[in-house]
């Protein structure tokens, strides 16, 4: 399953672009990151914090791809979602 380009940021981290766009949930706000160039699974970052969308930093997601990845997250692999619970 893809996001909608539509409302996202870009960042590149590690010199491979992503998309990605915060939505503020109750409680919490949701952070869904995907692949530019291929899209196969999604990394959904999850908050307990009550934080605006507009406040999170883009150094912020992107340290949250790089610790998704060393955790074993595929951004190249269709599969499911990838869910971590971060703090911002």
């Amino acid at each position: 399953m893809g996001i909608a380009k539509r409302g996202t940021r870009r960042i590149c981290v590690d010199r491979v672009p992503y998309r990605w766009v915060a939505r503020e949930l109750l409680p919490g706000l949701r952070i869904v990151v995907q692949a530019v160039e291929w899209p196969g699974a999604v990394l959904v970052l999850r908050t307990g914090q009550d934080i605006a969308a507009r406040h999170v930093r883009p150094s912020e997601v992107a340290s949250a791809i790089q610790a998704a990845r060393a955790a074993g997250w595929e951004p190249q692999h269709p599969g499911p979602a990838f869910e971590v619970t971060v703090s911002l």
